[in-house]
């Protein structure tokens, strides 16, 4: 797994995104690399971009679908020109009739039957609700009241791609009551406060080694810079809702202990 931070709020039930998303000069956004138990698909209508999906680059373009499976780690290199849908289904939705439950599909498809289908669903729900009932930040959910919309987009977008992919036995990195998932989430929610692997491992029941040592091998790196690397999403949050924000209320806000700190981090993790 490359470096990469669970968004554990888009697991919570009622998670749901469709959105329609277009890029230009004015309009940029930057997209760290993230994971979630929340399936995830792209679907490129206008231009070409790079999206970094398990480590490997994949181009969403025109005619392309892009399944992202639960816990697989992605990032969108956004790109001027660029216009695609997302479509983000949370595990609340998952059942063994659409698929999402127990099976997987080809990370990049292009052209044929799947584009068509997906592009034609999408379109649909964005004609029957306004873009603006579909807002990036889930703190913003209208769609929980519309649990009928939502289930009914995971069952169509599940046949759609049982009916047009080949599919494999679904194999995610966690489980859903794995323990080692509530550490990571409890260090993002956590991520200003004075964290160590001493504290965590009192809080968690194990041995600081034994944590220490399970969370390299699952996360490929070490604690405190996954750490810091939340610390940093945490502060991209922060400027984009809070322009104004100084640097000494974002060390404070952000759990950094000096600027020093913080503008080694921000240099690192955010381009």
């Amino acid at each position: 797994m490359f470096l990469s931070r669970y968004e554990s709020e888009r697991d919570e039930p009622g998670s749901f995104l469709c959105n329609r998303q277009a890029y230009g000069a004015n309009n940029r956004r930057l997209h760290l690399p993230h994971f979630h138990n929340a399936v995830e698909i792209a679907v490129g209508i206008r231009g070409e971009s790079e999206v970094l999906i398990g480590g490997e680059s994949y181009r969403l373009r025109e005619n392309t679908v892009l399944f992202i499976d639960s816990f697989i780690p992605h990032k969108y290199n956004y790109s001027e020109g660029t216009e695609r849908y997302v479509l983000l289904l949370g595990p609340d939705l998952f059942t063994e009739e659409n698929g999402f439950a127990s099976l997987t599909y080809p990370v990049c498809s292009e052209g044929g039957e799947v584009y068509a289908k997906m592009r034609a669903l999408l379109d649909f729900a964005q004609a029957n609700f306004p873009c603006d009932a579909f807002p990036y930040d889930v703190e913003r959910r209208p769609l929980r009241d519309l649990p009928a919309f939502r289930s009914g987009i995971a069952d169509l977008c599940g046949t759609i791609l049982q009916q047009t992919l080949p599919s494999s036995p679904k194999e995610t990195l966690f489980s859903a009551d794995d323990e080692m998932l509530d550490l990571i989430r409890y260090i993002g929610v956590h991520s200003a406060e004075d964290l160590s692997i001493a504290s965590l491992a009192k809080k968690f029941g194990w041995s600081p080694n034994y944590l220490s040592h399970r969370f390299n091998a699952v996360m490929g790196v070490g604690f405190r810079e996954y750490l810091n690397f939340c610390r940093a999403a945490h502060y991209y949050h922060l400027k984009r809702f809070s322009p104004e924000i100084t640097v000494g209320e974002a060390v404070s806000a952000c759990g950094f202990g000096s600027a020093k700190t913080f503008y080694r981090a921000i240099k690192k993790y955010v381009p």
